[in-house]
């Protein structure tokens, strides 16, 4: 898991430019990939470090905007999450049982962090995360011939990370 983490943060350090912002990514791929690997054992998403990764990155968000004097980037951030954490709870109070809270939660910490690089960086990190989700539920679906649920997690965190890759290219 380490040697996973220290890739990950390695690549974002390379993708994304030097500022005051970028401690609040490395946070989210040092718990993001622990979070992953926590869903992927035990099927759930702890709020505790989900609540640590959002806070960790509000407060790098705060203090990148303090230093540029820039605050539309904070207040961008804060309101992508707090739309897609809200479509998605939404979402999981028509389906109950489809999708837990904690997911709705990680998912609100994925695209308040890409939220600060921009509108259209939440939306590709998101859907790449749900694609990322059905490809790998529908596979375990035909494979075991269950409907037992996959974790989300993982899938929205690799989402997070294409979106982040994809930073470089644009």
């Amino acid at each position: 898991m380490s040697a996973l983490t220290g890739t990950v943060t390695g690549l974002i350090t390379t993708c994304l430019p030097r500022s005051p912002g970028l401690p609040a990514f490395w946070v989210f791929a040092v718990l993001g990939v622990g979070l992953a690997v926590i869903d992927i054992r035990r099927h759930r998403l702890p709020h505790l470090l989900t609540a640590s990764m959002v806070a960790a990155c509000l407060v790098s968000f705060v203090v990148a905007a303090g230093i540029s004097g820039n605050i539309h980037p904070l207040l961008r951030a804060v309101a992508v999450g707090m739309v897609f954490a809200s479509v998605l709870f939404i979402v999981a109070l028509l389906l109950p049982g489809q999708l837990g809270l904690g997911d709705v939660a990680l998912t609100g910490a994925v695209a308040l962090n890409l939220g600060w690089l921009g509108w259209q960086d939440a939306i590709v990190g998101v859907l790449c995360g749900l694609l990322v989700q059905g490809i790998t539920g529908l596979a375990a679906t035909i494979r075991a011939h269950s409907n037992d649920p996959t974790p989300m997690g993982p899938a929205l965190v690799a989402g997070w990370f294409v979106s982040v890759l994809l930073t470089q290219v644009t």
